[in-house]
């Protein structure tokens, strides 16, 4: 993919419509990994009257990361972005509980395995405070993209 980079919104790459899309922008990409950022304002889904937002709201952010970076694979073989599902992680460091207004995030999104395996794949997660440089979160998440969802919901074929 190096050299023919396309600057894909964040629309493209996500099976989400408007309000559910959670990140602001797809910031990089390539076969094994995806940034994007979020700029947390009074337009950030979830926020809180206190002006903070949740920490475990970090769980989306990186499951969207995740996902736009299966879209970015998609569309780069002619294919629609396909709907995922993040099954859960096991292990998740947490450096804040909460995100403030005029914070700026770089979620990066780093696979660990191939999409290839039954569906399944396990993506290393990062968020970072962009002025400050310092990761906020990290984890490992597991996720599922069903070949067919209309089969898989049905269940007619796993």
């Amino acid at each position: 993919m190096k050299g023919d980079k396309i600057n894909y919104s964040i629309s493209e790459v996500l099976h989400h419509d408007e309000p559910m899309i959670v990140l602001d922008k797809l910031l990089d990409y390539d076969q094994s990994f995806a940034e994007c950022e979020v700029n947390i304002d009074k337009n950030t889904l979830f926020m809180l009257e206190s002006g903070k937002v949740p920490g475990w709201i970090a769980l989306e952010f990186m499951a969207q990361t995740i996902a736009a970076h299966a879209g970015v694979l998609a569309l780069r073989k002619g294919e629609n972005p396909k709907i995922g599902f993040l099954l859960g992680t096991r292990h998740l460091e947490l450096e804040t509980s909460v995100f403030t207004q005029g914070q700026k995030l770089r979620v990066r999104a780093e696979s660990l395995s191939s999409w290839e395996t039954n569906g399944f794949a396990a993506y290393q997660c990062s968020i970072t405070d962009v002025s400050q440089n310092k990761t906020l979160m990290s984890g490992k998440l597991n996720v599922f993209q069903p070949d067919n969802i209309d089969d898989y919901i049905t269940e007619k074929k796993l």
